[in-house]
């Protein structure tokens, strides 16, 4: 028997010049955080623009974490929202109501 998990998807980091364009989502991750991959991959399937910060391998990662109120990850932008966490329905949700770019 042959266990077939999720198709590894990379992230797209905010400073790289793919992420140049306007995001829809920016997020802060780390490469441990199965949550954070977990969303990776729902923003790669359902062809959303987003880009992501990790908090322990850059140095803005590591500081937008540290301004922020929580202490957990994702911690996921949506235009001038933050879900902490990743729900699915909530991420298509902000994005259905929202107009405006991620704010990081």
């Amino acid at each position: 028997m042959q266990y077939i998990g999720e198709v590894a998807v990379e992230p797209v980091n905010c400073a790289s010049k793919a992420a140049e364009k306007s995001t829809d989502v920016v997020m802060l991750s780390a490469s441990w955080c199965q949550y954070c991959r977990r969303a990776r991959q729902y923003f790669v399937s359902n062809d959303i623009n987003y880009c992501e910060w990790d908090i322990e391998r850059s140095e803005r990662g590591a500081a937008l974490y540290k301004e922020s109120k929580h202490k957990a990850i994702p911690i996921i932008y949506i235009a001038d929202r933050e879900l902490i966490g990743f729900n699915a329905k909530q991420v298509t949700q902000l994005l259905t109501e929202s107009t405006a770019p991620a704010k990081y």
